[in-house]
């Protein structure tokens, strides 16, 4: 569970690297509905990404990704240019994530970011206040 501000973006500044968004992604559920998915923000517009023997590397430096369940394991990229007006993100669970690097997820639109993670509240382990 978590605690978003919906309002972060709109009254106390811009998007950040890592900072923890919720967006409307274009996949479905059983429903029909779009899924809301959550994950980080790695790159930002005009930012370089790639990612090379597992490490996500930004405009040239390797980033240091204390919150990914196993460091390492992000595979292969070639580097992409973040778009203006979007954003690339990743889940922290690098192996399992649909995000940023797949085609059906790509780089996200601000448009589409409903807002900040600010708080985890469970589970009651690794309680993290998002900034």
């Amino acid at each position: 569970y978590v605690i978003i501000s919906r309002q972060a973006y709109k009254l106390f500044g811009e998007i950040e690297h890592d900072d923890v968004i919720i967006f409307k992604s274009e996949l479905t559920d059983m429903d029909g509905e779009s899924k809301h998915l959550i994950k980080r923000v790695i790159g930002l517009p005009g930012d370089t990404i790639e990612i090379v023997d597992g490490y996500v590397i930004r405009n040239g430096v390797t980033i240091q990704e204390d919150y990914v369940a196993e460091q390492g394991l992000s595979g292969e990229m070639n580097p992409v240019i973040v778009e203006e007006g979007k954003v690339f993100v990743m889940g922290d669970n690098r192996r399992v994530s649909q995000d940023s690097r797949s085609s059906a997820i790509g780089q996200v639109d601000q448009d589409t970011i409903i807002g900040k993670v600010v708080l985890r509240i469970y589970p009651f382990t690794s309680i993290k206040l998002y900034s």
